[in-house]
């Protein structure tokens, strides 16, 4: 509530012209919006590894970088719903009769709302999948009509930002589970979350973020 009291101060239009209200709204709300989104993260770490979707990690990760704005969770689900649609579109166009467009809605669900731990479909399927899903990513025309017909305007500045040499880490990690994100939705089996585990543990992003934080402030 507090934060959503001090994010009205800085964007409305009758707060405008007090300066004390602004100044201390910007100071404080990245420590509240910090506060609360290390309470979210140690709920998200807390999940059962099935729930623990990285879509979720990109959602945090932009919102801790950018604690004046409100991310939307529902409109980054849908950029990466619509994204696979764009896989399902060309996958029918090469193979109308792969067996994907056999699966049921319920089937598509659960791809989308739990990890999966092996592909759906056999080695010759899933590549097709695959390559489809690395074209509209690596394809740098594809890949910029895919990121300009996004809803999320934060998410759409990451993808882009990629020469940006402060944020290239973030942008690397995004765009890795960006694109988990999608094949999981796709039956696609990748493992990205154990390379979360064993190379980069859940906990260093929040540690990586609160020095990144700490380094911008200057302390």
């Amino acid at each position: 509530f507090i934060i959503l009291v001090i994010y009205k101060i800085l964007i409305c239009s009758g707060y405008k012209d007090d300066m004390t209200n602004i100044y201390y709204g910007r100071n404080l709300l990245p420590y509240l919006r910090h506060y609360h989104l290390e309470n979210v993260w140690q709920e998200f770490i807390n999940h059962p590894p099935e729930h623990q979707l990285l879509e979720e990690v990109i959602t945090f990760i932009i919102q801790w970088l950018h604690p004046e704005k409100n991310v939307s969770c529902s409109h980054i689900d849908m950029d990466l719903d619509n994204i696979a649609q764009q896989v399902m579109k060309r996958l029918k166009v090469e193979n109308p009769k792969h067996p994907i467009f056999s699966a049921s809605r319920e089937q598509f669900s659960r791809w989308k709302y739990n990890n999966i731990y092996k592909n759906q479909w056999n080695n010759s399927e899933g590549r097709q999948i695959i390559n489809i899903l690395f074209n509209i990513l690596l394809y740098k025309p594809t890949f910029e009509a895919v990121v300009h017909s996004l809803k999320s305007d934060l998410f759409r500045q990451y993808l882009l930002m990629k020469n940006f040499l402060s944020y290239s880490l973030y942008y690397i990690r995004i765009s890795l589970f960006i694109f988990q994100s999608v094949a999981r939705r796709l039956g696609i089996y990748c493992d990205l979350v154990s390379f979360l585990i064993s190379d980069f543990p859940a906990s260093e992003i929040l540690n990586l973020l609160q020095a990144n934080q700490r380094q911008s402030i200057g302390y």
